[in-house]
């Protein structure tokens, strides 16, 4: 389609703490964004159609919370999570998509050694709910696993990933326009 570049100025204040055995980190953040693409729905005939579109403008603040530690000589683990504010506004085919809502992301990642040159990890994330230019998207939750192995003095590593184990990465979401629902 024909889109037009979205643009963004960010401005971030952070903190980092290191400790002994591993780091905590805080920051806020303000983001203005113009051009915002966004997937619109319409029904055309039998067919509802999702589409990118340049809609309009969205300013967002919020705040991130990232922790790392090192439990002991074998396990690592690292959880975050991002709470944020937006508002958007904008227009389409002379109707107004403006919105504004709270929404948070949270991912938690393992890493287990086995041995010096075998790793295991395990990563879990969570998109809460929040709404859209047309209705709502459900929260959605997954965990992905990776394998891997080093040979040749670290010169060699093999991988094996695997994501969403339990098949639950869907996208749930309601739309709600004038001629559908």
């Amino acid at each position: 389609p024909n889109l037009d570049p979205e643009y963004s100025n960010s401005y971030e204040i952070g903190h980092l703490h290191h400790t002994e055995k591993g780091s905590i980190s805080s920051s806020v953040y303000f983001r203005q964004s113009t051009g915002v693409i966004e997937w619109v729905e319409r029904a055309e005939g039998e067919i509802i159609a999702a589409r990118p579109y340049n809609i309009g403008d969205r300013d967002s603040y919020g705040f991130e919370f990232q922790v790392m530690r090192q439990l002991t000589n074998w396990l690592n683990m690292q959880g975050s999570v991002n709470v944020y504010n937006a508002q958007s506004s904008g227009e389409f085919e002379g109707i107004a998509f403006d919105r504004d809502y709270l929404g948070w992301i949270s991912r938690i990642s393992t890493r287990i050694s086995l041995t010096k040159s075998s790793q295991i990890q395990l990563r879990s994330l969570y998109f809460g709910p929040r709404e859209t230019i047309q209705g709502t998207r459900e929260g959605m939750f997954a965990i992905d696993m990776g394998v891997s192995q080093s040979l040749w003095d670290n010169n060699v590593t093999i991988s094996f990933n695997a994501r969403d184990l339990l098949d639950t990465r869907k996208r749930q979401m309601e739309t709600t326009t004038d001629t559908f629902y």
